[in-house]
């Protein structure tokens, strides 16, 4: 005859809720231990009252908090005050890496994407047990990874701006670079945001032109140069082609360039203020700035992505979030092309540590060392430089895993 358990041996159901975020609404599906659905979806305004709407739903369906498992994609940020809201009302939630929830919907071979079919995939993913959270950084470093993925856009855009309007300037008035070594410098920027063609420059007299550089202190922008420019540009090979247009365009894309420039610096100043958090002791950056050929920028990148560093489980796992390994293409033992670096992580990232890898062949020794080691090995020398890479990742891991200070007597006591 089955024994009937206690009550302190009844197994507890669970409930497990998955929900599709979106920009305006949210679609929620609730299943059972069981797998069955407990009463039909529904769908949340993503405001205030759609998640009280959700708290009471709950409620009505007799499910308990302390029986309930929540499951959301990482989709954007569309997921944040949701995920906070229930937390804060005692809730379960896991952020689930929408990778993850691809490959579960692919499993399970469905033919159709819905958001029905969506939150009943995060659903059965959290009751399969094979559901693992993401992380979710604290208020400090997801203030500094906001600050420093603005950086990268902005440096983007001024390098395509800035692209953009050289190869305009070398059609409206190629031989500027005849008189000035940076065309965009802050004087020649001012003058060619006011006079942006040759034609327009080969109807000033120097004397404008100077006027102009006076209002810049500590340039050498004299009268000379100034006629010089004139000169340029009343025998310039311009043909004078949609010269309002194209002058419009370039005095635009200078503009945008000034703009993206005062921004950036005024997110240097906001990073720097993130790295310095007040506390005795060297902090996280300063540990970090102490490595040859890793400064201020490259530490802040480094801290914002990487977070909590405990959540890699050793120095490896780091490397591989950040993308430094190679992928192999095999089949039946035949090798299918030449392997290449994987696109893995953040691409400003890689591309901080990349430059970090190339200043520290010239102001570290060791790993200057450690590069010519690969070189005298048969490494190309990119090969070499992304050994460098990850050895500066190592490093960095193991400063801020073990919160010690750098020291190369410690640090590089075995050839890598």
């Amino acid at each position: 005859m089955r024994r009937r358990l206690s009550s302190p041996e009844r197994k507890v159901p669970m409930f497990y809720l998955g929900i599709d975020v979106s920009l305006k609404s949210h679609r929620c599906a609730l299943i059972d231990t069981e797998g069955e659905k407990v009463g039909s979806s529904f769908t949340i305004a993503a405001d205030r009252d759609g998640f009280t709407r959700l708290v009471d739903l709950l409620a009505e369906r007799s499910v308990p908090a302390d029986a309930l498992l929540i499951g959301m994609e990482a989709t954007g940020h569309h997921w944040e005050n949701l995920l906070s809201f229930l937390e804060s009302r005692g809730f379960a939630v896991r952020l689930l890496n929408p990778f993850q929830t691809r490959r579960y919907r692919d499993v399970l071979a469905k033919k159709a994407k819905t958001d029905d079919i969506d939150a009943y995939c995060l659903a059965g993913l959290l009751r399969s047990g094979e559901a693992r959270g993401c992380y979710v950084p604290d208020d400090q470093v997801q203030g500094l990874r906001d600050l420093v993925r603005l950086r990268a856009t902005y440096a983007d855009n001024l390098t395509v701006y800035r692209r953009q309007a050289y190869a305009l300037l070398q059609l409206v008035f190629p031989e500027v670079t005849t008189v000035v070594k940076d065309p965009f410098a802050k004087v020649m920027r001012e003058v060619l945001m006011r006079y942006p063609t040759a034609a327009d420059l080969a109807a000033l007299s120097p004397r404008a032109i100077e006027k102009i550089a006076r209002t810049f202190q500590g340039n050498n922008f004299d009268r000379d140069k100034a006629e010089a420019l004139v000169r340029a540009a009343r025998t310039s090979i311009y043909a004078g082609k949609a010269k309002a247009s194209r002058g419009k365009v370039l005095a635009s894309l200078l503009g945008q360039m000034t703009g993206l420039e005062a921004a950036l610096d005024d997110l240097d100043r906001s990073i720097q203020d993130a790295l310095s958090p007040p506390g005795n002791g060297p902090s996280p950056a300063d540990r970090l700035t102490a490595i040859p050929g890793i400064g201020p920028r490259t530490a802040a990148v480094l801290l914002a992505e990487i977070g909590d560093v405990s959540r890699f489980l050793s120095a490896n796992h780091l490397v591989a979030y950040f993308g430094f390994f190679p992928v192999l293409f095999e089949s039946g033992g035949k090798s299918l092309g030449s392997p290449r670096m994987s696109r893995q992580g953040p691409k400003h990232l890689r591309q901080a540590l990349y430059m970090a890898s190339v200043a520290a062949l010239k102001h570290n020794p060791d790993l200057r060392a450690l590069y010519h080691r690969k070189i005298s090995q048969g490494k190309a020398p990119k090969q070499a430089l992304i050994v460098v890479a990850r050895k500066l990742l190592t490093l960095v891991y193991s400063l801020l895993r073990y919160q010690t200070n750098y020291d190369p007597r410690r640090l590089f006591l075995q050839p890598t």
